[in-house]
């Protein structure tokens, strides 16, 4: 049975059991119901919030199963793009097809999902003609809880690790081929990141200027956490033979334009005045 111990806090071993249930031999494992749960508490916040930044509760939740849907497609659709290498290596073809949609053996990547999910929705926001600033705004919220709690699947798996590390919360596994030597737990750090990040977007609502406001603050302040906390870490996907990490390019390239659109929002709306 896989663990993980922070010795430097003083917390002994957490054993890890490999699955929670076992229907008729199919296994339902930690990691999935966490993904789950993440998914469902974030659709239910925003949910609660849709009337009060202008969305109808019916409309959001048809949206928000497109934007579920698509969003799931373009995490795996991002991982197999950048691990490209790791997949055809079967001599059955259909095996091959197979491993590219395969989910329960892992690899899905938050910023494909956060791209495939908003664009699929904003189609669906024009379609039904609604606001898709005040959708995103929603997005937003959901995203930042549904991260937060999400994490905690890498837990689990023991995965999204960083360097080593000598801060006392440094975290050991017998998973982690370090010669067990403690490493940066930076699933932790994304999730109080992202913890934090929700709990701030509650509270702006009130001072919301301009529908928008909230998912470009979600972007700016998520893009710039990732951008360094990817850089601890030991699995980033490259951009293909460039060494360059892919979601330090893509968090710089976010957070700019999250800064971009507050500037614009906020002289769109002083012009209005």
């Amino acid at each position: 049975m896989d663990w993980v111990s922070f010795p430097g806090l003083g917390f002994g071993k957490f054993f890890l059991p490999n699955y929670v249930l076992n229907f008729f031999g199919l296994t339902i494992g930690f990691y999935a119901i966490i993904f789950s749960t993440a998914i469902a508490v974030g659709l239910l916040c925003s949910w609660c919030l849709a009337e009060k930044l202008g969305v109808s509760p019916n409309q959001f939740l048809d949206v928000a199963l497109v934007g579920l849907i698509f969003g799931v497609i373009g995490a795996r659709t991002y991982y197999v793009i950048f691990n490209f290498s790791q997949y055809f290596q079967n001599e059955s073809i259909w095996q091959n097809l197979f491993e590219l949609i395969n989910l329960r053996a892992g690899g899905i990547a938050i910023y494909g999902g956060l791209v495939f999910s908003i664009g699929a929705g904003a189609v669906a926001c024009k379609m039904k003609k609604i606001r898709v600033f005040s959708m995103l705004d929603l997005a937003g919220i959901g995203f930042s809880i549904g991260q937060s709690i999400g994490r905690w699947g890498n837990f689990f798996n023991v995965e999204a690790y960083g360097t080593k590390t000598n801060l006392p919360w440094g975290m050991i596994s017998n998973k982690i081929p370090l010669h067990l030597q403690p490493v940066h737990p930076t699933f932790f750090y994304e999730s109080v990141w992202c913890g934090l990040i929700f709990i701030f977007l509650l509270l702006f609502i009130k001072r919301r200027k301009f529908a928008g406001e909230i998912f470009c603050i979600y972007i700016a302040l998520y893009s710039f956490e990732r951008f360094f906390v990817e850089g601890l870490r030991t699995d980033s996907l490259m951009l293909f033979h460039t060494g360059v990490r892919v979601s330090q390019f893509l968090s710089l390239i976010f957070f700019i334009a999250a800064i971009v659109g507050l500037v614009l929002g906020h002289k769109k709306r002083r012009a209005k005045v």
